[in-house]
């Protein structure tokens, strides 16, 4: 359809806004920005994630997992003013942090616990 001018109300050109992926690919690092703390390359995530919201499960990643470091994650150390990140365990799908907390299933046989 043409448009024409001056413009009536009968019209209207609509654009539909370009198609943006909903995932990117990125490499996730601890908190010391240290070159050893590296948790994983190359992984994809969703673009709406958001910092204090949303969790990220590494199923079976081991009491040394991550980085070269040896925390649970990364480093996991106070360095460069960072404090460790909490530690919360999950048994059989389920996150626990006790009761009342929101993470769900205090009965399950899991436990939170800071690395320090």
């Amino acid at each position: 359809r043409s448009l024409t001018f001056p413009s009536t109300s009968q019209d209207t050109a609509t654009a539909s806004p370009p198609n943006k992926p909903t995932t990117t690919t990125t490499t996730v690092w601890g908190p010391t920005c240290d070159g050893l703390d590296k948790v994983c390359e190359s992984m994809t995530l969703p673009n709406d994630l958001e910092a204090n919201r949303d969790w990220l499960v590494f199923p079976d990643m081991g009491c040394g997992g991550g980085g070269g470091g040896g925390g649970g994650l990364g480093l996991g150390t106070s360095f460069n003013g960072f404090e460790p990140p909490d530690t919360v365990y999950c048994v059989l799908g389920y996150f626990t942090g006790g009761a009342g907390d929101g993470f769900g299933h205090a009965d399950s046989a899991a436990t939170t616990g800071t690395t320090s």
